[in-house]
């Protein structure tokens, strides 16, 4: 099913899932804040970054255009994806969308710890590698069906 309210209602569930696990009856509520907040986060950058309403595709709301269309970059947080105009459409552009909704797996099993375990590999391939996307950044490269390297490759 391809429906937005599905989507956002099933993140909550699990978000409150998640955090009845890890602290009780007490923290189903922290569950929901701490993984909608993520949600909250790519939404709003998705909105000052493209200056665009998303479209709903496969799972992913999908910002496309304004300052991405500049870049040849893309961005992931939650289930919110920001990139170029054409990104669901544009076969050119198919790989990035693909990598790119391979974050939202991650995003998923890692919950709250999603944001910083991404900062922290970035940090640690940049100090290795002097890129942030190296393959010392397994959550760019080991964890998603479209590895980043392939993506540096196929330009």
């Amino acid at each position: 099913m391809n429906s937005a309210a599905a989507n956002i209602s099933i993140g909550i569930v699990r978000d409150g899932m998640r955090g009845y696990i890890v602290g009780g009856r007490d923290g189903i509520d922290d569950g929901i804040m701490s993984g909608q907040i993520t949600n909250v986060l790519g939404h709003t950058l998705g909105i000052l970054f493209t200056g665009s309403l998303p479209e709903f595709d496969r799972g992913a709301f999908v910002y496309q255009g304004g300052l991405y269309d500049y870049t040849r970059g893309a961005l992931t947080l939650g289930n919110v994806v920001a990139g170029r105009s054409g990104l669901i459409d544009n076969s050119l552009l198919l790989s990035t969308y693909n990598h790119e909704r391979g974050h939202i797996p991650q995003s998923i099993w890692l919950g709250a710890a999603y944001i910083p375990a991404h900062i922290t590999s970035m940090t640690v391939s940049f100090v290795g590698t002097g890129s942030t996307h190296s393959t010392l950044n397994p959550l760019e490269n080991y964890f998603t069906p479209v590895p980043h390297v392939t993506l540096e490759a196929n330009k």
